[in-house]
């Protein structure tokens, strides 16, 4: 019978953190198992989950323990995971409602290595949130997966053979692994809203890290043709910021 394993990174946003464990609990779907990593949380994270635990009628696998970085939590929770299907949902995020999974495992994916949906992003503008739908889409002139990665599910399988997410990046790996394996993958996009995702995250933040390693991925990863050309000196560029930012942490 089918299972899916959600993994959910948590730091410090024990909040956010009781909506997204309630979306979760309030599935139709039943046959499933989360798996909570949390960076040593001081908030009252884990005494939240372990309440969770009880309450829960699947598996709630609880992993308390550093880390470096939410690349490094999804990949422990992959490796931890026993679903056929891998849904990557962070503890700020939440599913739009109870019948999310049972919508989209009510279709027959046997043939697929990837599910791509989209998510709903409360923005905030002027004090106020407004929800905006971000869909999927593939461009095939440029060979460019636009797929949400909160929105998207991911067969375990598909993990084991191609690998798991670079630890050496803060925002960008997701993007990465975008670009090396979806092309290999069997993938269907559908039309409707897997996740709701809170403004704000680190992703969609502003700052010389985040810039930086969204250019080095324009440059680098993506096949465009203008990246042919700025190469040479993009390299020069990206080692004399990774120096500036380096020293600047010491600093």
């Amino acid at each position: 019978m089918l299972k899916l394993s959600i993994i959910s990174p948590t730091y410090n946003c024990v909040e956010q953190l009781r909506k997204h464990l309630a979306s979760v609990q309030n599935q139709i779907f039943r046959n499933l198992e989360h798996i909570i990593i949390d960076n040593l949380s001081n908030d009252g994270t884990e005494q939240v989950v372990l309440d969770y635990q009880k309450r829960a009628d699947y598996p709630v696998i609880y992993v308390r323990e550093r880390d470096c970085g939410i690349y490094q939590a999804n990949n422990k929770g992959i490796k931890r995971a026993s679903g056929q299907w891998i849904h990557i949902l962070n503890a700020d995020n939440a599913y739009p409602s109870e019948n999310t999974l049972q919508e989209v495992f009510s279709h027959d994916w046997s043939g697929c290595d990837l599910i791509a949906g989209g998510v709903v992003l409360n923005r905030k503008t002027g004090g106020e949130e407004r929800p905006v739908y971000l869909r999927p889409e593939y461009e095939p002139k440029l060979k460019d997966f636009r797929f949400p990665h909160q929105g998207t599910l991911i067969r375990r399988s598909f993990y084991q053979k191609y690998g798991c997410y670079s630890e050496k990046f803060r925002v960008v790996s997701d993007s990465i692994f975008a670009i090396r394996n979806y092309p290999k993958a069997r993938w269907r996009i559908i039309d409707q809203p897997v996740a709701i995702l809170c403004d704000g995250g680190i992703s969609g933040t502003m700052s010389l890290t985040n810039t930086l390693e969204n250019v080095m991925v324009f440059l680098f990863f993506h096949q465009y043709p203008l990246r042919r050309r700025l190469r040479p000196a993009a390299s020069q560029i990206y080692q004399y910021v990774k120096f500036v930012i380096s020293r600047r942490t010491i600093g």
